[in-house]
This record gives C-alpha cells, sequence and structure tokens, in this order.
C-alpha cells in the first residue's frame, strides 16, 4: 500500500495527500493545482528538486573543509612530536652525562619571584654556559606562571594516584580498603569510604541542611563538600536534582531583590525599593512585591498602612503605659513617704532598746535575720509535730510532713507584709549580707569591752586558750551597739532578743510570729516578748501571745 501524508497547499490552503517519498508530485484535489511537495514550487520534471540540490551541494563543501581541517592538524601533529623529540633528546643526554639528582622545597607564595629569577639568570649566562636554544625561547612571567601551575596540577595528580594505590582507614567506620573506594574531599583534604559518606550526605539533607551548609564529617572542619564530590558520592540523579534545586531555592531566597511570584512560585528578580512592581519573566504576572496582591497603583500598599496603623497603635499603647508607670511611681513615691513617716512615729513612740554584739558576729547574725525575713516573706511555715519548715507551692491546705509522715492543715493567712529588710533581699547571700551591712553600719557605733568584763573572760579561760587570747585579744575588744532609733535599727530589735540565761547572753533571732523561743547556744526556752523562762504553753494562754507579727 502507498504511505499517504497530509500536505496543505500555500494556493487555496487545502490540504493534499501526497504519494510515496520518492515521488515528488502533488496535486490539489480542489484546485487542480500541480506543485513539489517538497519546496512547494510548481512542479518540476526533474529527477532531484532544486532545494535537496542545493543541501546536497553545502553537504560536499563542508566535507571538504573538514577533511582540509584534518589535513592541517595532522601536519601540526607532525611538527610537534618531531620537535618534542628533538627536545626530549638533548634533555636525556643531558641528565645521563652531566645531572646530579636533586630537589628542592618551595614555599607556595614564591614561585613567581623564583622563576624570574631562574629565567633572568639563563638570560645573563647563556654566552657563558650551554643551554639548548629552545628551552629560552619564549620564557617570560606568563610562561613562568604556567609551568607553576603545571607543576602543581601534576603533584595533584602523582597524590591522587598514591592515595588510590594505597590501604586507608575511613574516619567514621574505621574499616581499611583501598583508597580506590574512598573519596577524599578536595578542599580539607579528608576521606571517607563512599558508603559512609552517602549516609552522612542523606541525613545531613534530611535535617534541611544543603549547599555551604553541608561542611564536612570531621569535626571542627568547617569547609563545604564540592557539588561533583556530592553527585559521585550519590549517585542518584533523582537525588542530586533536589540537592541543586534546594540548593539554587536557598540561594535566591537569600538574595534581597529576589522576589517569588505568587502565581507560579517562578523567581522574580525586582526593582528599587521604592517601586513595588514586579513582573513575572514565565507568566507574564504583575503583582506587587509586598503584599503579592495584584500590582495597585496607589502611593503607599496597603500592607505598609497597615504596618504603618499598627506601628501608631503601639506608640500610643507605650505612651498610655508610660503614663501609667509616671502616675504609679508617682503614687509610689507618696506612699512611701507616707510610710516613712508612720515608721517614724512608731520609732518615736516605742520602748528604747539597745544590743551590743561583737564585731565577729556582725556577718552571722545578719544572715539570719535575712534568713527569717525570707521564710516569712515566701509564706513557710513549720510542721507541728517536728518543726520542719514546710513550704506550699500548690493545692488543698491538707498537707503531708515527709519527715515526720505527719498530716496537719495549712494555716490560711494574709499576703506576706514587706518590712524594711525586704528589699534586701537578693539571689546571692553575699550580696544580701554587704548590702545591709551597709546600712546597718550607718547607724551602729563602736564600743570598747569593760574592764570588769574582761576579767570575767579571763577568768573563764583556760591556760591553753591563754595564748590565743593574746593574739585575737583586740578583735575580741570590739563591739558594735545598735539602738531602735533608727528604721533598719528598729527593724533588726524587733526580730532579735538576748538569752535571759546571765551565762549565755546569746542573742536570738526570732524566725517566725511564734514568741516561744529556744536559745541556739543553751536550748533554753523563754518567751520573745518578756523574756521569762517556758516551760508549758500555758504561759501563753494567761500571760503573753503566742504568736504576734513582726
Amino acid at each position: 500500500m502507498r504511505k499517504k501524508t497530509k500536505k496543505f497547499l500555500f494556493r487555496c490552503q487545502s490540504p493534499v495527500i501526497s504519494g510515496p517519498d520518492d515521488d515528488n508530485l502533488a496535486i490539489c484535489d480542489q484546485c487542480r493545482h500541480t506543485f513539489c511537495k517538497k519546496c512547494y514550487e510548481t512542479f518540476h520534471s526533474q529527477t532531484m528538486c532544486p532545494r535537496d540540490y542545493l543541501i546536497e551541494q553545502m553537504k560536499l563543501q563542508e566535507q571538504k573543509e573538514l577533511q582540509r581541517l584534518q589535513q592541517e592538524k595532522e601536519a601540526a601533529l607532525a611538527q610537534l612530536i618531531k620537535t618534542k623529540a628533538h627536545t626530549k633528546s638533548w634533555n636525556e643526554q643531558k641528565k645521563n652525562t652531566t645531572q646530579r639528582y636533586h630537589h628542592i622545597v618551595i614555599k607556595l607564595s614564591e614561585p613567581n619571584s623564583l622563576l624570574q629569577e631562574i629565567l633572568t639568570t639563563e638570560r645573563i649566562n647563556s654566552d657563558g654556559i650551554q643551554f639548548c636554544p629552545d628551552s629560552l625561547n619564549g620564557h617570560n612571567i606568563e610562561n613562568g606562571e604556567k609551568i607553576f601551575q603545571y607543576l602543581i596540577d601534576y603533584n595533584k595528580r602523582r597524590e591522587e594516584e598514591v592515595f588510590q594505590n594505597q590501604l586507608q582507614t575511613c574516619s567514621i567506620c574505621t574499616d581499611i580498603m583501598p583508597g580506590l573506594d574512598c573519596i577524599r574531599l578536595h578542599r580539607c583534604g579528608h576521606f571517607y569510604c563512599r558508603p559512609c559518606l552517602n549516609h552522612y550526605i542523606r541525613m545531613t539533607f534530611d535535617n534541611g541542611k544543603f549547599g555551604e551548609n553541608l561542611h564536612c564529617p570531621q569535626d571542627h572542619c568547617k569547609q563545604a563538600l564540592l557539588p561533583t564530590e556530592i553527585k559521585q558520592t550519590l549517585q542518584n540523579e533523582e537525588l542530586y536534582e533536589k540537592y541543586e534545586r534546594l540548593t539554587l531555592q536557598h540561594g535566591l531566597e537569600s538574595m534581597k531583590d529576589i522576589v517569588w511570584c505568587p502565581r507560579c512560585q517562578s523567581p522574580v528578580i525586582s526593582g528599587p525599593d521604592d517601586d513595588n512592581l514586579a513582573i513575572c519573566d514565565r507568566c507574564r504576572y504583575t503583582f506587587c512585591k509586598k503584599c503579592y496582591e495584584t500590582f495597585h497603583s496607589q502611593a503607599m500598599c496597603p500592607k505598609d498602612y497597615l504596618i504603618e496603623q499598627m506601628k501608631l497603635q503601639k506608640q500610643k499603647e507605650l505612651e498610655r503605659l508610660q503614663r501609667e508607670k509616671e502616675v504609679a511611681l508617682a503614687q509610689l513615691t507618696k506612699s512611701k513617704g507616707h510610710k516613712k513617716s508612720s515608721n517614724e512615729q512608731n520609732i518615736a513612740t516605742q520602748r528604747y532598746r539597745k544590743i551590743i554584739i561583737k564585731l565577729s558576729e556582725q556577718n552571722s547574725l545578719l544572715q539570719e535575720i535575712l534568713t527569717a525575713e525570707r521564710i516569712n516573706s515566701q509564706g513557710i511555715q513549720y510542721c507541728p509535730q517536728c518543726h520542719i519548715a514546710i513550704e506550699k507551692n500548690g493545692g488543698c491546705s491538707h498537707m503531708h510532713c515527709t519527715r515526720c509522715n505527719f498530716d496537719f492543715t495549712w494555716q490560711t493567712t494574709q499576703e506576706p507584709t514587706t518590712t524594711i529588710i525586704t528589699p534586701y533581699l537578693e539571689d546571692e547571700d553575699f550580696t544580701e549580707v554587704e548590702s545591709i551591712k551597709e546600712e546597718f553600719n550607718k547607724v551602729a557605733y563602736l564600743v570598747e569591752t569593760p574592764l570588769h568584763e574582761k576579767a570575767e573572760q579571763n577568768e573563764e579561760i583556760s591556760s591553753d586558750q591563754a595564748h590565743e587570747q593574746e593574739q585575737e585579744e583586740n578583735d575580741e575588744d570590739l563591739k558594735i551597739s545598735i539602738d531602735n532609733k533608727s528604721v533598719i535599727g528598729s527593724a533588726i530589735l524587733n526580730r532579735v532578743t538576748k538569752c535571759p540565761n546571765k551565762s549565755c547572753k546569746k542573742i536570738n533571732v526570732k524566725i517566725t510570729q511564734d514568741n516561744w523561743i529556744i536559745c541556739s547556744a543553751c536550748m533554753k526556752q523563754f518567751c520573745f516578748l518578756c523574756r521569762c523562762g517556758v516551760k508549758t504553753p500555758e504561759h501563753f494562754g494567761k500571760k503573753c501571745l503566742r504568736t504576734t507579727p513582726v
């Protein structure tokens, strides 16, 4: 059967069914026009169409030109081989007769200067020493750099050959294998076996790192892997295409002048910052590069307008908060002044008291006072049975002591009141003591130990401690006295009292609101208010209160 194809005639533009491939005749059934189906001209009776003839002539001319170039190339190669053979024979003859083997080591930063000196010396001494004429032809700085680069490339090739022919140990799996099965990184020189490096690259891809963020697996090595090394390791075209796509996308996203088309998600190069117009070269979509909506001709983008309104609203809110802060500070200053005046009035009406402590015991006493203040400020209560301090951080009022397994009810109290010592409670104990000590020293004054007390102390001290007493005599003589005529002094004296035992006289600190005090030195039990001895709780029911605020 004849193969039939459709042709379109340029006269009436009607389809025409053509005959076999070796027959160029085509006849239109509509207008009866006969034409050549190759050149679409009126049918010609030549065996070969003029268009085919022209194509054949161009092919013949191109073939002759290729033959001529091939002949010139062969002649140039023959001339080059002849020149190299002559140079090689002269160099081998010189090497075998006069030269002794030696080598040098130069710095990588000194190739140009060294080659320039060598070439200059050859030109100067060329009249007295026999050199190969071909070795001095065309020697200059440019050729010297080419020679040095050739030496570097040759050295790298030789190192790679030696590396591949020896056994290597992978730094990840520590397996020993031929260097041919390992991949050595170009930038840092570290090498790994292909499976380990392949697993590392895939795992790094899963963590979202690619491009310059894909570093060498070696610890503290920040050199990135080359794309050719990644492709050689993966040997997966689909995964490598994904790597290239993500790397390109990451690079485009890091460019400030690139925006993404909201319609086809193609990168678009944006114009100046004051021009919001962006036109996608792929889908020809015009959009605003700030709000990514269809381009609008307003001077300000609606997104920028919204941002400006939010900034103005935020600024007004900050101004309102600033005004409220100023009002609160003024109110606080006023309340502090009122509180200070009330404290001064309380100080004027209270009974005069003072205590005398040793200078060496100052820090420990202040630390106990701060600890008691912290316990009261944090709402700590004591177990009724074992008297261990317990802090409640939530839940109901039913409490269980983990030390003695005693169940009791948490006493609901008001919010902890602040005193003059509360502001000195900070994170570091050293800072707390030093800060309150500074205020303490402003109102305290030094006193000397009376002579009769010194005599009593000397009688009580044994002979073994006489030598130490002499060395510390000056320190023991220094004592500090403080009264309740100052704010800080009143706050301290409201928490401390002296043990009623004449042989002890230890200053004890009231920790909680409980007035039943046990001396930490002689273990004597007494009342904080009247300093009388206490043996049973009946004392607080008849004479004094069991609990009073500090």
